[in-house]
C-alpha cells in the first residue's frame, strides 16, 4: 500500500459509540484491534505499511473513544502505527456531529 502512495489509513468507526456494547466491541474495536495486531506484524517482519487511525463518533455519552485509546492509542505496541499531525501528536479523528460537544482535544501527547 505504501508503494503505491497510500501514508496513512482512517478506519471509520463512527456507527457505534457506545460502551460497553457486544455490536460496538465486534464490529468496531475489535476489528481495529486486529488491524493493528496485523499491520504492526507486518512490520515487524520488514513490510512498510500505512500509517493508521480511527475515525469516531463522540456523540454525548458515547464512550467508544476512550477504548480505543486505552488499547490501541496507548498501548506501545502500536506506537508507531498512529498517524500523527506534523508536531508529532497522534491524530484521533471525530465526527462533526449536532450532538457532539465542542471540539476539544481527548488525545494530546
Amino acid at each position: 500500500m505504501r508503494q503505491a502512495g497510500l501514508e496513512y489509513a482512517v478506519q471509520d468507526g463512527t456507527n457505534w459509540g457506545a460502551w460497553p456494547s457486544s455490536a460496538s466491541d465486534v464490529y468496531q474495536l475489535r476489528s481495529a484491534e486486529v488491524v493493528a495486531e496485523e499491520w504492526a506484524a507486518l512490520r515487524k517482519r520488514g513490510v512498510i505499511t500505512p500509517d493508521w487511525g480511527i475515525w469516531n463518533a463522540v456523540n454525548g455519552d458515547w464512550t467508544l473513544w476512550q477504548q480505543y485509546l486505552d488499547r490501541l492509542y496507548n498501548e506501545p505496541a502500536f506506537e508507531t502505527l498512529m498517524h500523527k499531525d506534523t508536531a508529532g501528536k497522534k491524530v484521533f479523528w471525530v465526527v462533526n456531529a449536532a450532538r457532539s460537544p465542542k471540539p476539544i482535544s481527548i488525545y494530546d501527547s
